[in-house]
This record gives C-alpha cells, structure tokens and sequence, in this order.
C-alpha cells in the first residue's frame, strides 16, 4: 500500500508541473468591446436625402444567440461575467454602434461573438461624390489561455472602404490589455440614380478553452484522498 500511495504522490507531483507550467488555475477570461461613436459621424450628401436607415444586431454565446433586424438590440447574457450584448441605435441616449463580449472562466469550452450594424441608403437624385467618417474605439483584455478580437468597418455597396481590427491571443499565463482609437474615413463618388448603401459595424470575439491541467490535478487529488481515506 505504501508503494501505491508513492505512485500517487508522484502522479500529484508530475499534475502539479503541468499546471504550474500552463498556469492552469488562473483565471481565464476573453473580453472585447468595439465601440462607433455615432455623434462623431460626419456625412456629407450634398443636395441627397438619406431614405433608408437599418439596423442589424446578432449576441452569440456558446449556442446561445440573439437576433434582431427589426430594433436596435441583441443580449445573450449568462451571468454577471458571462454575455455578449450588440447595439446599433441613434435614437437612444448612447447614440452608438456598440459590440461587446465577455467570458470569464467558463466550465466548458466556450465562444462569444457580437455584431452591430447601422445602415445608410440613398438614391442619389443626381451624380456626386459623399464623404464620411466615423470615430471608433477599440478594446480587449485576454488572460491565461483565450482569445478576444474587436473590429470596426465601413463598407458601401457592399465593398469594404476602411476598416481597423486588434486581436489577442493569450497562453501559459499570460495576460493583455489593447486599446485602439481613430476614425474610419471614406469618399466614394456615385452616379445619377444609383442606390448607395453605407454600412457601419462593430465586430466582438472572444473565445476561452477548458484549463485542462487544472482539471486534471484536480482529479489526482480526488483518487489520492479516496486511497487515504480507504486506509
């Protein structure tokens, strides 16, 4: 029996190297937030009239998932720590395109996306060229073992024309903070009777894995403490 417990004693020992190394009891969490501040807009259209204003939100977490075209708002939300939320609203108080994730430790592996989107449509009653810009603020903080992106875009007619993007990946403990600001910027020039169709968006991932090490040792420690008790 002495013989078994030295076994188990170095299995404990060989689980706690592993975690140790992978840092598998940290805390692991992805945030991302992607943020296009709507009172910053500036559009120029001449003597066009804007006709057609959309809004698009998607909130994705684990399967999970949110979806509206017809109002401003989609939240998937788990816990305190635990949602992915998207907004895309000039008529509210924030006055924003707003996408956001959160994961904090979760028990499984997990992934959350958020997607907001403010659509512009004209016809242009004769030809001319529109300029337009957009102030955004790009965030993530990752820790231990996750991933976290966030992006922001302009496109038109369904062709990219400026976009800015971060992304992170943390592993064996390690752990960051990113933060981007500046402003998309585009000019396009349309013809008599075209249809335009500008599109804003705000894009937030994040994903975190299962700290297998932890779960492992954790398991060791289980069967030890069975053969003690046994004894």
């Amino acid at each position: 029996m002495k013989q078994i417990k030295l076994i188990f004693a170095a299995i404990i020992a060989v689980c706690w190297s592993v975690c140790a190394s992978t840092n598998a009891f940290a805390s692991c969490y992805g945030w991302a937030t992607a943020y296009l501040d709507n009172s910053s807009i500036v559009l120029d259209l001449g003597s066009n009239v804007t006709s057609t204003i959309s809004y698009y939100a998607y909130a994705q977490y684990g399967n999970q998932t949110d979806t509206s075209s017809s109002t401003s708002e989609a939240l998937v939300e788990v816990s305190a720590d635990n949602w992915a939320w998207a907004e895309a609203d000039i008529a509210d108080d924030y006055q924003d395109i707003y996408a956001a994730v959160s994961i904090d430790n979760p028990a499984t592996d997990i992934t959350s996306n958020a997607i907001a989107e403010y659509g512009i449509s004209f016809t242009a009653a004769q030809a001319g060229t529109l300029t337009i810009s957009i102030d955004f603020d790009l965030e993530i903080d990752t820790s231990s073992t996750a991933y976290a992106e966030a992006l922001a875009y302009l496109t038109i007619n369904d062709e990219e024309y400026d976009s800015a993007s971060i992304d992170f990946y943390a592993y064996n403990g390690m752990s960051k903070h990113l933060n981007d600001l500046g402003a998309l910027t585009s000019t396009y020039t349309y013809s008599e009777g075209e249809k335009v169709t500008i599109l804003l968006g705000a894009d937030a991932y994040a994903a975190v894995p299962v700290p297998g090490a932890g779960l492992l040792l954790s398991t060791g420690l289980i069967v030890f403490a069975a053969i003690k008790r046994k004894n």
